[in-house]
C-alpha cells in the first residue's frame, strides 16, 4: 500500500539560545532587534502565518511542554514578492525576544560540494545556495514553488516564546506567526554558550576553555573536560554551541570567536555571489548560567584566518569570560497518582533542594503537572508536611500516557533559577478488537440436473442461481452415500469446469472419484453474492499502524497483548460480544477501547428487527444496530468528557449505526469495474424475494443511546450508501485513507498525516477530517465512472469539536 512520505529537507541547522535580558558581565550591545518590532507597520498590514504550518519533531505547539531542550522546527513561509523562482526576503526565528536568521530553500533538494577544514570532510551548498542579505537562488529553476526551512534550537527551563518572521529585503515586516508560549520542562543546565551571524557561505567558529587554552573546545575538540560543542557549521548562520550540563564547585570560562573562512571567493569570478574580499560578518554571542541569561553581545567581524589555536588576533573577537557555579536542582520524588476518583487526579510529590533539605513554601505557579505531554489546568496545591505537597487536577483523556511533575522557581534579584523534574509514571492501558471478514458460509444451490458425460472428470451438475459466479472457485460440492448405497464416507471435491448456458444456469464439472456412481446424493455450495477481498488487509494495517513507533518515540501506546483480532469464520456475533466483554471487565475507566470492522454491512432487515447489521459470520446471528449499542454500553464511562470508545467501521450501510441517513434506497450496483467490488451487492440471495419497501425505515435505537460523552464513531458511508474495496489500493477506500492519515512510520508523529496542528496527539476527528475528503474523492475519480451513483462520504459522531486522543507520541 502506498503510503505518503514526509518531506526532507537539506542544511540541518543546530542552535541553542537561552533568556531575555542581558545581565551582563560586560558592555551589551544589540543583537538584531526585538522579535515584537514591527518596523512601524500597522499589524492590520501584516499577514499572519498559521501555527499549524509549522511542525517541531517533538510535537510541540502553542501551550505545549517539552522535557528535551533541543528542538527542530520545520515550516512553509511566504515569499514577500510571490516569485516562484528566487525567494526574495528574511526570515527569522524569533525566540525569547532573540531574532535568529534562518535559512529559506525551495522544497526540492539542492545540490552541494565537499570542503575540507584540517582534514575534516565538510558538505557545502553550491553556488546558488541563499544568501542572508539577499535570500536569492539561480533563477533557472523555475519549478520550485514552496519555500521552506529547517532550523534546530534548545528552549530554556521554564517559559519560552517563539514565532516565525518574515521580512522584505527592505527590512519590513511582512509576515509573522503568532507567538507559541511554551514551557521547557527541563532542569537548568549550568552553562549554555550560542554563536549565530548573518551571513551564508561564512566560518565562523566558537571557541571556549574552562583553564585560558589548556583545554580548548572548539570544531577540532569538539568534547574536552567538562565542555561539549555540538556542531561546527561551516556554511554560514551557524548556530553553534558549547554546552557544560553540570559544573562542580565554581569555574570561569573564557569565550572567544574566530572568523575561520569566507567560502565566497572559491565561487565561480562571474556568480553573482562571489566577492575577493573578506564578507563582513556580525557575529552574536548569548549564555546562559544555570538557565539566566547572563551574556548578550554582537561584534563586525572583517577579517579570516585558518589559525585555530588559542589566542589572539584581528580575526579573533574575545568575547570575554563567565563566572560558572553548579546549578542547584531539586530532587522531585513522585508517588503512584490516586486513580479512585478518576478523572480526578491525586498526586503526592517530595521536594528536597541539591542538599537533600526540604523546599518548602512552594504555590501553584510553581508546579506544572504534565499529563500525556500536556500541562494540567488548574492544578490545586496543598501543603503537608515539610517538602510534601499533594496536587490536584481533573484528567484530559484516557489510554496509556505518562505522568511527571516539573518544578520551576523563577530567578529573583541574586537567587539564581531553580527546579527539578520528577520520575515519570506510566498508567492507562489501550485496548483494540479489530474484527475482518473476507468469507461468509457458503450458500446451498439447488441442483437441477447430474448427469455423466463420459470418463473422468465426467461428473457434471446443472445449476441454476441468482447470482454470477466468478468461476469454477465458487463452487464446492460433497459427495455423499446417505441412501441404502454402500456405505462411503461423504468425499469433498471442487469444481474444476464452468460452462454459463444462460438464464442463470450454469454445468459445472467435478474431477470426482472413480466411483462417484456409488455415491446417491450430492451436496452443492457455492460462494455467496460478494466476497470481499481487502478486509483482511483492512485490520493488518490498522494494526501496524496502531503499533507503529515513530520517530523519537520510546513506545507505542498499542501493544500485542492488547490487540485481539478475529476473522472470517472466528468472527461470529457470539465471538465478537464475547471478546467485548472480556475486554470491558478487565478495563478501568480510564483506558481506551477501539473498535475496528472491515466487512458487510447490510441495508436488509430480518426476521422483523428494523435495525440495521455488521454482518458477522452466520446469517441467521449478525449485529443489529441496539444488540451493538447495548453491549459497548459494557465499556466503562469515565465521564468528564473524555472519550474512551472508538468505533470504526469499513462497511455499506454503516451510517445507520450512528444515526446518519437513515432511509434506505435500494440501488442496483453491476460492479463492472474490474479494481472495486463494491461492499454492497444483494448479500444474501435466499432472502431478495422477502425484501420488504426500505422507504422511511425507521429505528428505536441507535449508538447515539449509549454512553454519553465516552464515545466517538466513525463510519464509512451514511446508512444508505456502499461502502467499497478497491483492489488498487489493496483496502477499502475508508480504511486506506485512516490508515494513512495515522501511520507514523518513518515519521514524527508531529508530520503524520492527518496531524493538522503537528502536536503530539492524532485525535479521532483530525483522522476522520483527514480521510473524508480522500476517501470521497477517490470514488468519484476511480468508481463513479463505471458505477453510477457510486459515491462515499464518510460519517462522525458526535462532532469534529470535542477532542479525542488516539495516537499519542510518549
Amino acid at each position: 500500500m502506498k503510503k505518503k512520505g514526509s518531506m526532507i529537507i537539506k542544511n540541518l541547522r543546530y542552535f541553542c539560545l537561552v533568556g531575555v535580558v542581558a545581565l551582563g558581565l560586560m558592555t551589551i550591545v544589540g543583537t538584531g532587534g526585538s522579535g515584537g518590532d514591527s518596523g512601524g507597520v500597522s499589524d492590520t498590514t501584516i499577514t499572519t502565518l498559521s501555527n499549524s504550518d509549522f511542525s517541531v519533531n517533538s510535537g510541540l505547539t502553542d501551550g505545549g511542554v517539552a522535557r528535551t531542550g533541543t528542538q527542530t522546527m520545520t515550516g512553509t513561509i511566504p515569499n514577500p514578492t510571490g516569485s516562484t523562482t528566487s525567494y526574495e526576503g528574511k526570515a527569522y526565528l524569533v525566540l525569547n525576544g532573540d531574532k535568529i536568521p534562518i535559512s529559506v530553500t525551495s522544497s526540492r533538494s539542492r545540490s552541494s560540494k565537499t570542503t575540507y577544514k584540517e582534514g575534516k570532510e565538510y558538505y557545502l551548498d553550491d553556488a546558488d545556495a541563499i544568501n542572508f542579505s539577499v535570500l536569492s537562488k539561480d533563477g533557472a529553476r523555475n519549478d520550485d514553488d514552496t519555500w521552506v526551512f529547517e532550523v534546530t534550537f534548545s528552549i530554556n527551563a521554564g517559559p519560552n516564546t517563539i514565532r516565525i518572521e518574515v521580512y522584505d529585503l527592505n527590512d519590513t515586516i511582512f509576515a509573522r506567526t503568532d507567538q507559541w508560549d511554551i514551557v521547557g520542562t527541563i532542569e537548568p543546565t549550568s552553562l549554555v554558550i550560542t554563536l549565530w551571524w548573518d551571513t551564508n557561505l561564512t566560518d565562523i567558529d566558537l571557541h571556549v576553555s574552562s583553564d585560558d587554552g589548556v583545554t580548548h573546545c572548539y570544531y577540532a575538540n569538539m568534547t574536552t573536560g567538562d565542555m561539549v560543542l555540538d556542531y561546527d557549521d561551516v556554511n554560514g548562520y551557524g548556530p553553534e554551541h558549547v554546552t557544560v550540563n553540570e559544573v562542580t564547585g565554581t569555574k570561569t570560562y573564557k569565550i572567544k570567536v574566530y572568523y575561520y573562512y569566507d567560502h565566497h571567493k572559491d565561487l565561480d569570478p562571474e556568480d553573482p555571489n562571489y566577492t575577493a574580499e573578506t564578507t563582513a560578518t556580525t557575529a552574536n554571542i548569548t549564555a546562559a548560567v544555570n538557565s539566566e541569561t547572563k551574556l548578550s553581545a554582537s561584534h563586525l567581524m572583517t577579517v579570516e584566518s585558518t589559525s585555530s589555536s588559542w589566542g589572539t588576533g584581528s580575526h579573533i573577537w574575545d568575547v570575554g569570560e563567565l563566572e560558572v557555579s553548579g546549578a542547584d536542582v531539586y530532587s522531585v520524588t513522585l508517588s503512584d497518582p490516586d486513580l479512585t476518583a478518576f478523572p480526578t487526579v491525586q498526586l503526592t510529590v517530595e521536594v528536597a533542594d541539591s542538599d537533600s533539605n526540604p523546599v518548602e513554601g512552594l504555590a501553584s505557579a510553581n508546579f506544572y503537572v504534565v499529563n500525556a505531554g500536556t500541562a494540567m489546568s488548574p492544578v490545586t496545591v496543598t501543603e503537608g508536611s515539610p517538602s510534601s505537597y499533594t496536587l490536584t487536577y481533573t484528567d484530559i483523556t484516557s489510554g496509556v500516557r505518562d505522568l511527571y511533575v516539573y518544578v520551576y522557581v523563577p530567578a529573583e534579584g541574586d537567587t539564581p533559577v531553580k527546579g527539578g523534574l520528577s520520575n515519570t509514571k506510566t498508567y492507562g492501558t489501550n485496548y483494540a478488537l479489530l474484527v475482518g471478514l473476507n468469507e461468509y458460509p457458503a450458500a446451498t444451490a439447488p441442483i437441477d440436473s447430474w448427469f455423466d458425460e463420459g470418463a473422468p472428470p465426467a461428473p457434471r451438475i446443472r445449476v441454476t442461481i441468482t447470482k454470477t459466479p466468478d468461476g469454477a472457485g465458487d463452487f464446492t460440492a460433497t459427495f455423499t452415500d446417505a441412501e441404502g448405497g454402500t456405505g462411503r464416507d461423504p468425499v469433498s471435491v471442487v469444481a474444476s469446469a464452468m460452462t454459463a448456458e444462460g438464464g442463470g444456469t450454469y454445468k459445472l464439472s467435478f474431477a470426482a472419484p472413480a466411483n462417484y456412481l456409488d455415491y446417491d446424493g450430492v451436496s452443492l455450495k457455492y460462494k455467496k453474492q460478494s466476497w470481499l477481498s481487502w478486509c483482511m488487509a483492512d485490520i493488518i494495517d490498522v494494526e501496524t499502524a496502531l503499533k507503529a513507533k515513530g520517530t523519537l518515540m520510546d513506545n507505542s501506546a498499542w501493544v500485542d497483548a492488547n490487540i485481539h483480532t478475529l476473522t472470517n469464520s472466528g468472527a461470529t456475533k457470539t465471538a465478537i460480544f464475547n471478546k467485548i466483554t472480556e475486554i470491558a471487565n478487565g478495563m478501568e475507566k480510564y483506558d481506551l477501547f477501539l473498535f475496528h470492522f472491515s466487512g458487510h454491512g447490510s441495508g436488509m432487515p430480518a426476521d422483523g428487527d428494523t435495525s440495521q447489521y455488521l454482518c458477522a459470520y452466520e446469517d441467521d446471528a449478525w449485529i443489529s444496530v441496539s444488540a451493538f449499542s447495548t453491549k459497548l454500553g459494557e465499556i466503562p464511562n469515565p465521564g468528564s468528557n473524555i472519550t474512551n470508545a472508538f468505533v470504526m467501521m469499513d462497511a455499506c450501510h454503516s451510517g445507520n449505526f450512528i444515526g446518519k441517513d437513515m432511509n434506505f434506497i435500494k440501488k442496483g450496483i453491476d460492479g463492472t469495474d474490474l479494481n472495486a467490488i463494491p461492499r454492497y451487492r444483494p448479500f444474501i440471495p435466499q432472502r431478495e424475494s422477502e425484501t420488504p419497501d426500505f422507504a422511511g425505515l425507521a429505528f428505536s435505537r441507535d449508538l447515539r443511546d449509549l454512553t454519553g460523552t465516552n464515545l466517538f464513531v466513525m463510519s464509512a458511508v451514511t446508512g444508505s450508501k456502499s461502502a467499497w474495496d478497491v483492489g488498487a489500493l489493496e483496502n477499502g477506500v475508508f480504511t486506506y485513507y485512516l490508515v494513512e492519515g495515522i501511520n507514523t512510520t518513518g515519521k514524527y508523529l508531529s508530520a503524520a498525516s492527518a496531524n493538522a496542528n503537528n502536536d503530539i496527539w492524532v485525535t479521532g476527528e483530525e483522522a476522520f477530517s483527514y480521510l473524508e475528503p480522500k476517501a470521497k474523492k477517490y470514488v468519484e475519480d476511480n468508481i463513479l465512472p463505471t458505477n453510477p451513483g457510486a459515491s462515499q462520504d464518510a460519517q462522525y459522531w458526535p462532532d469534529l469539536t470535542t477532542k479525542s486522543r488516539l495516537i499519542y507520541n510518549w
